[in-house]
């Protein structure tokens, strides 16, 4: 049926007289009808083809790759570009050889590419350092990807805080301070002072995400931490200075970890139900000395109508030790009055 109408159309347009200006406006529309009718019945690998050979036409024309939505010659080749490089992941696929027969969309292929690739190691590095805290050491690899080596890559190529990959890295804080003191080396001696005045004036160390005078002080302290391994190393000097951050310090080189009474709690009563008992005074379970912790816990008890009491005594194994633990300290002190 489309081969009878095309036959018709170009055999319409050989009976067009050329100075019947009517005819010619007719012939044209023909003409692009034509053409669009071909294009519908052209083959994916023919159209592929087709807008291939366009490309060319309008990158030597132009000496330049399309834009996003430029046409040529009444086709979107911008946009069908777009879609082509979207399917492109090395320069081995079948797309990128066949485009890169003309040098200067190669050249575009390849700037393409090095961003993609950038970009998805970028994602993978970031989630390295907020899964660890921490950025990796040089031959640390993530996900089948040396993450390490190809950060100390990337951080050659900084000049200043100005710079586009700057910026990219940059948004995450704990790489941000990385960078500063690559670029700056007094910069840790800044963030310190800011960080010493928090300390000075609140008391004590500040939580992961806590800020102040515009720095995530929090973050950045995690940060350091990771760097230190023992009570020699320099950061450790840098910061012990401070009689409470070096309390937190020695605290975390001893790899103890401050728990709260509800988190206890739970790990508590966890033991208690797996083991049908409380603990003795020694025990510990899940890094957690919940035998001495329980004790801490009995003493601070005075009445069955003290708050620490109604927490524990939900578990009836717990309410029974400590029902005999208030009976014992009455009757001592019953004894005593006598």
């Amino acid at each position: 049926m489309i081969l009878i109408l095309l036959k018709k159309l170009q055999f319409c347009n050989g009976n067009y007289e050329k100075n019947n200006e009517k005819d010619i406006v007719v012939k044209e529309q023909n003409i692009k009808l034509i053409e669009h009718i071909t294009i519908k019945c052209l083959s994916f690998s023919e159209m592929f083809e087709f807008k291939k050979k366009l490309l060319f036409e309008f990158v030597d024309s132009n000496n330049r790759t399309p834009m996003g939505k430029e046409s040529f010659k009444n086709i979107s080749i911008g946009t069908w570009f777009q879609n082509q490089k979207r399917k492109i992941f090395t320069d081995k696929d079948e797309i990128y050889i066949k485009l890169s027969q003309n040098i200067i969309v190669k050249n575009e292929l390849n700037r393409y590419l090095n961003s993609s690739t950038f970009n998805k190691t970028l994602a993978i590095f970031l989630e390295y350092v907020n899964l660890n805290n921490k950025i990796p050491t040089c031959k640390e690899s993530f996900k089948n990807i040396n993450i390490g080596t190809w950060f100390r890559h990337q951080k050659s190529k900084i000049n200043t805080d100005k710079d586009e990959i700057y910026n990219d890295f940059s948004q995450n804080i704990i790489v941000k301070e990385e960078l500063d003191r690559y670029l700056d080396p007094n910069t840790f001696n800044k963030t310190l002072e800011i960080f010493l005045e928090y300390v000075n004036l609140n008391n004590k160390t500040p939580l992961a995400k806590e800020s102040f005078n515009n720095v995530n002080i929090g973050s950045w302290f995690q940060y350091q931490k990771k760097k230190i391994n023992t009570n020699e190393d320099k950061t450790y000097n840098d910061f012990s200075q401070n009689a409470i951050v070096k309390k937190e310090l020695d605290r975390y080189l001893k790899n103890e970890k401050i728990y709260t009474f509800k988190e206890s709690l739970v790990v508590f009563l966890e033991y208690v139900n797996l083991n049908n008992k409380t603990p003795i005074t020694k025990e510990s379970f899940k890094n957690i000395n919940i035998g001495l912790w329980f004790q801490k816990q009995q003493n601070k008890i005075k009445t069955n109508k003290d708050k620490i009491y109604g927490e524990l005594s939900r578990n009836t194994i717990v309410k029974k030790k400590l029902d005999d633990y208030l009976n014992k300290k009455n009757n001592k002190n019953n004894k005593n009055i006598v």
